[in-house]
C-alpha cells in the first residue's frame, strides 16, 4: 500500500525482529506480536544521547522511556 501511495521505500524493523531468523528471544517476539499503538513511546537514544536523538521503543512493562527522558532532562539542565 505504501508503494502505491508513492513511497520510495519502507522500513520494516519490528517485522524483521519478530521473525524466527532474527535471533531474538521468544519473549521479545511475543511482545512485538501483541504490541498496540499505545505500547510504543519515544525514548532518548543511547548512542546519540548528547544530541537529543529519540528512538521508538516498546514501553509495555518497563519504565525505560520515562527514565531515559528524565535522565536527558537532567543532562540538559546541568551540563
Amino acid at each position: 500500500a505504501a508503494f502505491m501511495m508513492g513511497a520510495a521505500y519502507i522500513v520494516t524493523g519490528s517485522v524483521n525482529q519478530a521473525c524466527v531468523e532474527s535471533g531474538t528471544s521468544d519473549i521479545v517476539r511475543k511482545l512485538l506480536a501483541g504490541a498496540e499503538q499505545a505500547d510504543v513511546a519515544m525514548a532518548a537514544a543511547a548512542d546519540m544521547f548528547e544530541m537529543g536523538v529519540k528512538v521508538q521503543i516498546l514501553k509495555r512493562g518497563t519504565m525505560f522511556a520515562m527514565r531515559s527522558n528524565k535522565l536527558y532532562e537532567y543532562y540538559r539542565a546541568y551540563n
